[in-house]
């Protein structure tokens, strides 16, 4: 079966428009989800002592759950629902950083191991030394170890 330019064109025109659809949908689902669970994640780690949890490779499906239950407080999709950039098809760091600092500042503390700390994205740098405060990749990290929110173990 042949095609014409036209044909083709018309194609291409219809299908472009099924995705600026489909991403309009997304959108504003994503942006309902935020107004809606946004401030519920904070509030399901208040009060709670939490660990992070690896719920796959990257850093997106990071969780954390209460420590000495094991059970899951926030899940990696229920982060990565919230912070979900279409258009990287990527978690957007400009939206995740500071929910997961939210997260942190309402729980009485979250604590890592210090090896931990590059796997889940706060650091760079692998050397911990107890005496001196941790070099973070962000001053948000930085301010909840000082305030003693996050504990960082040997």
């Amino acid at each position: 079966m042949k095609i014409t330019k036209r044909q083709l064109r018309r194609i291409i025109k219809e299908e472009k428009q099924k995705l600026l659809n489909e991403q309009k949908v997304r959108r504003i689902v994503r942006s309902h989800l935020t107004e809606q669970a946004g401030p519920n994640l904070p509030a399901l780690a208040r009060g709670k002592d939490l660990v992070p949890i690896s719920m796959g490779r990257w850093m997106d499906q990071i969780g954390f759950a209460e420590a000495g239950s094991g059970k899951v407080v926030i899940s990696g999709d229920q982060l990565e629902e919230l912070t979900y950039d279409e258009a990287t098809e990527q978690v957007d760091g400009n939206l995740w950083v500071p929910l997961v600092q939210q997260i942190m500042a309402s729980a009485n503390s979250t604590t890592f191991n210090s090896d931990e700390l590059v796997d889940f994205g706060l650091s760079n740098t692998a050397s911990f030394d107890p005496q001196q405060e941790p070099v973070f990749n962000d001053p948000g990290y930085s301010e909840l170890y000082r305030s003693g929110k996050l504990v960082v173990r040997g």
